[in-house]
């Protein structure tokens, strides 16, 4: 039986490898699962067997994605929170950094099927990926009241910032290093400022709205 299973992981992990060549090399699209089993070299029933379908591979990838974030960030510094949330930040360009082309790939076409693919990432990195930056927040030595919260913020962030990433047309994608390196200049101001009442007010408000967007679904009212 472990012989078996090893031997099912690998055939699962060798056709999910295929299919981020073929998404590269072709774009959602026009790739389809009989190009993916062929590339893999199996049968499409097989292909069938671990993935019911091209979005089932998408989810796949960016499942493995998030195992290895989540697997990188046991190294979080102890520290300000501001120089924990940097260290999930680049925690999450080293492990996406490989994989930009295919990405990019993804985010070629973003109409029809193509859409609902892109939104794997958020659905399964949520909970892994958000958590980690709330972590980051909540478990540091100098941690605001309203952690949670920030930390979300700053996942969000996090996204526009991987966006912006995929899209960055600058050489060796320098306009996205800037980019970086401004935002860890100005975040311990912005932080502060989301601590004070009023502005914090308008702050949750705006993380609501946008967590709205990028999960489709309304927040969870706070507790009084």
């Amino acid at each position: 039986m472990p012989t078996r299973t090893a031997k099912g992981a690998r055939t699962r992990d060798d056709i999910l490898d295929a299919a981020i060549r073929l998404f590269q090399e072709r774009g959602f699209e026009r790739t389809t699962l009989r190009a993916i089993a062929d590339e893999a070299g199996v049968s499409l029933g097989l292909t069938y067997r671990y993935f019911e379908g091209k979005d089932a591979l998408v989810a796949a990838l960016y499942e493995r994605l998030t195992e290895r974030f989540v697997a990188s960030l046991e190294a979080l510094p102890a520290g300000r929170w501001v120089d924990r949330a940097r260290f999930a930040l680049d925690v999450s360009f080293e492990v996406l950094g490989p994989h930009r082309d295919v990405l990019v790939a993804l985010t070629a076409n973003l109409g029809g099927t193509a859409a609902d693919a892109l939104h794997a990432p958020v659905r399964v990195s949520r909970d892994g990926v958000r958590a980690g930056f709330v972590r980051a927040v909540a478990c540091a030595v100098d941690a605001p009241s309203d952690a949670e919260r920030l930390g979300e913020a700053l996942y969000l962030a996090h996204l526009a910032l991987l966006l912006f990433w995929l899209l960055d047309r600058s050489p060796g994608q320098e306009a996205t290093r800037r980019l970086r390196a401004w935002g860890a200049a100005v975040a311990p101001q912005i932080g502060f400022l989301i601590t004070l009442p009023v502005v914090g007010g308008v702050a949750g408000e705006l993380v609501r709205i946008v967590s709205f967007g990028v999960y489709g679904v309304e927040p969870r009212e706070e507790a009084s």
